[in-house]
């Protein structure tokens, strides 16, 4: 996982962002992929709710 302000960006990575659409796109793709029953995380989870997800 990258920040786009924190981080330092390869072109490589840049190129692989832009070629899966973006962030909304690539959420989708692995979003697809949650377990039923399961829900990400929101900001006011729990480290433990994330790292449960994770």
């Amino acid at each position: 996982v990258l920040s786009v302000t924190l981080d330092d960006w390869t072109d490589e990575e840049i190129e692989s962002m832009i070629e899966v659409g973006g962030n909304i796109s690539a959420n989708a793709i692995y979003e697809a992929f949650i377990p039923e029953g399961s829900s990400k995380p929101i900001p006011d989870s729990t480290y433990e709710e994330r790292l449960k997800f994770i």
